[in-house]
């Protein structure tokens, strides 16, 4: 066992710190390496397998183990021949009664255990592994693992895992009425591209999962929500966010935003560019007739604040 780990040490450490320095190398050479040091440790693993499998313990012996296992079934020197059964406290006959007539004081002997085929000797079970096959089947594969990715023509495969893992597309859409034009990935939502990409941080990420409509922007004048629109599937499209509600920072607040600063209709403030862009939505629909229809068309606006009745109020007040 300490001889099959010396050895697995002595060839791995070295193959390992090959095996770094190969990675390294370009061209055939590259190559050649490699191929040389899984050889290296290949062979003697390989051989020292094969000698683990080939050794089998020595065969019990069974000739002389009945002669070991006796049991002294009547005291010697005794007539029991007329005794009766001996039994136990349930009337269960022992022992005695059970073993064939023998002469008084005989020694009788237990048949093996597992008794032996014709051929006189134990085969081995199909599935069992040594210690020494484990350890070198283990560091086998280990050095495999390790000289796997630097083998010649692995980095096109890699390359191609990676382009198909996340593709990238060019998008060009309109956002507050600057043309804009970016790459991004496929999987990239509406809401992640106006914050981390053009910057304007003023749409909230609240659950990212399209229930609490922090996130409402207009895409060609409807509501929608940043979170769960992809950006890819916007090209050409027009976005208008809360920052596009005033065209200058000094110029005047949009009628909705005036009517929630008149109405005091926000606390936090977290989900208020949320709720004036889905309010500047429902004003567009025409669904402001009633405070009732006013909260059906807003429901999918959360305020954990609890600003509900100004909001409504605000909305009144911009759409009169």
């Amino acid at each position: 066992m300490m001889s099959g780990l010396t050895l697995v040490s002595v060839i791995g450490v070295p193959i390992g710190s090959l095996a770094g320095q190969f990675a390294g190398w370009r061209g055939p050479f590259r190559a050649l390496a490699m191929l040389a040091a899984l050889a290296a440790a290949l062979l003697p693993l390989t051989v020292l397998a094969a000698r683990s499998r080939t050794t089998k313990p020595a065969a019990p012996d069974h000739e002389n183990e009945g002669s070991r296992r006796t049991v002294l079934t009547e005291p010697t020197g005794q007539d029991t021949g007329n005794l009766p059964a001996l039994r136990g406290p349930a009337s269960t006959p022992l022992l005695r009664d059970f073993h064939p007539s023998r002469a008084p004081g005989g020694v009788g002997c237990m048949p093996p255990e597992n008794p032996l085929p014709p051929g006189g000797t134990e085969a081995e079970p199909p599935t069992a592994h040594s210690r020494r096959t484990f350890i070198a089947a283990s560091a086998v594969g280990g050095a495999v693992a390790v000289a796997g990715p630097s083998l010649p023509g692995s980095e096109p495969a890699a390359a191609a895992a990676d382009a198909t893992g996340a593709l990238n597309s060019r998008v060009s859409l309109t956002v507050n009425g600057t043309r804009q034009t970016v790459t991004v990935d496929n999987r990239t939502s509406l809401l992640d591209l106006r914050r981390e990409h053009f910057e304007l941080p003023g749409t909230k990420k609240g659950c990212d999962a399209g229930a609490c409509g922090a996130c409402t922007v207009l895409v060609d004048g409807r509501r929608v929500n940043g979170c769960l629109t992809l950006a890819v599937r916007l090209d050409g499209a027009q976005v208008t966010t809360i920052e596009g509600l005033t065209p200058r920072d000094d110029g005047p607040l949009h009628p909705l935003q005036q009517a929630f600063v008149d109405q005091d209709a926000f606390q936090c403030g977290y989900c208020t560019p949320g709720q004036i862009m889905s309010g500047v939505g429902c004003l567009k629909e025409g669904h402001t007739g009633s405070p009732e229809e006013i909260r059906e068309w807003m429901s999918g606006n959360i305020c954990r604040c609890g600003c509900y009745v100004k909001i409504v109020k605000a909305i009144q007040q911009a759409g009169s």
